[in-house]
């Protein structure tokens, strides 16, 4: 038997394209006797680097009538291996020893090995330090063992045990949801998987079809529309991933769910520029302070009804002072505008921006997002924006953001009076 080179190269774009080549030919074979495949394995994980090698997790109602379709996955160029040393498993590779796919079919009341898979790979698209380190490791093992696979995996076995055993238990804590939510540029999702705010609810299977994440005033369902999810929301703006969720919201809440659109903005984190937004800062009108929010201020804040969302995501005043990041424009005492941390997750804020209607078209909000902006440019963390209207849409672009999308978002009549006639 040849040795083994163990390469690790930058993640490739394409890998996900193969897999879902791969995926067809498998289904095919599988049939009816299939209950989910599922990409999985470093591939798997936008970002981290891998041996290109795509792994791909079948999952079966009979884990014994796959091996009556062993000459079938030879003829598409797979050695069937069998359990290959793990019992309730089987193994197949195509490439020998400089495979390219590998293939681990699980049977679907296997829930531990099929699980740990999946919450492996969620964890890390999620994640984005241990994916960075589990990267790191697997570069610098490999550079250590570039013939030898065996010693390339003891390398990294004490990392992977701990690692699966981190995302173990956060897929418990997180109820399965987070593949359901996967490639949704939506920060507060983030901030909610990331276990920094919100909770999440699901159908109660794992995993889950249908979820609900909930941060703030909002609401995000994906998977299949679920009637009780809708039903038990408490926020009064709900925002469906898909078209297929908005005739169900429409039947569950009635003339309460006003249809709207909110404007999603890109995120790139090098489009700002330092010297306009200090000029907008310097803009700021003579009698007015711009100051950072401390303790006094969030109290000032929170007990003034048109402010209040710049800091009520967070639990209290020290919570926000921990966590939390914000500038308000002071006029003799008063908080008048301000820009802050409507939402955190990891190296990043959702940005929340409000001015006094007595007080709009003054500069005031300019001046309080580019001094927010700049505060997270020297913290590392990117200020994510997500506008209400076109109104916020033309701030952000003067601050240096680009515009992406319109999507469609529900208002509850009852609790969306002020949004809906802002």
């Amino acid at each position: 038997m040849m040795a083994q080179h163990v390469k690790v190269v930058s993640y490739d774009p394409k890998w996900p394209e193969i897999y879902e080549r791969e995926k067809n030919l498998i289904l095919q074979i599988l049939g009816e006797e299939a209950v989910s495949i599922n990409h999985i394995g470093s591939t798997s994980v936008p970002g981290l680097a891998a041996k290109p090698i795509i792994d791909i997790m079948p999952v079966v109602r009979d884990i014994s009538k796959v091996d009556w379709l062993k000459s079938q996955f030879e003829s598409i160029g797979y050695e069937y291996m069998g359990e290959f040393g793990m019992p309730g498993r089987r193994y197949l590779r195509k490439g020998g020893d400089e495979r390219t796919h590998q293939i681990h079919i699980f049977e679907a009341c296997n829930k531990k090995d099929v699980l740990r898979h999946l919450a492996v790979r969620d964890y890390l698209r999620l994640h984005g330090d241990a994916r960075e380190a589990y990267g790191t490791l697997k570069r610098q093992v490999a550079a250590q063992y570039p013939e030898d696979i065996e010693g390339y995996c003891n390398g990294k076995d004490a990392f992977v045990k701990n690692l699966e055993a981190k995302a173990c238990a956060w897929y418990e804590r997180t109820k399965g949801a987070a593949y359901l939510f996967d490639g949704w540029q939506e920060t507060m999702i983030w901030s909610c998987l990331q276990e920094h705010m919100g909770t999440v609810e699901t159908d109660g299977s794992l995993p889950p079809a249908s979820a609900r994440i909930s941060v703030g005033d909002f609401s995000f369902f994906a998977g299949l529309p679920d009637e009780k999810l809708i039903q038990n929301a408490k926020t009064p703006i709900l925002g469906p991933r898909t078209e297929n969720w908005e005739p169900v919201i429409e039947k569950v809440l009635g003339a309460e769910a006003i249809k709207a659109q909110r404007y999603a903005i890109k995120k790139e984190p090098n489009v700002f520029d330092r010297e306009t937004l200090e000029q907008y800062v310097a803009s700021l009108p003579a009698d007015y302070e711009l100051k950072p929010i401390d303790l006094e201020l969030y109290e000032q804040i929170m007990a003034t009804p048109w402010a209040k969302d710049l800091c009520s995501g967070f639990c209290d005043g020290d919570d926000y002072v921990r966590r939390g990041v914000g500038f308000a424009a002071v006029y003799r005492g008063c908080v008048i505008a301000g820009a802050s941390s409507y939402a955190v997750y990891d190296n990043g804020i959702e940005i929340e921006i409000d001015t006094n209607k007595e007080y709009r078209n003054r500069g005031l909000a300019l001046a309080c997002g580019s001094r927010l902006i700049l505060e997270c440019l020297n913290r590392g963390l990117y200020p994510s924006w997500d506008a209400h209207d076109l109104r916020s849409v033309r701030l952000a672009e003067k601050l240096g953001y680009h515009r992406d999308s319109p999507y469609n978002v529900y208002f509850l009549k009852s609790s969306c009076a002020e949004l809906l006639d802002a």
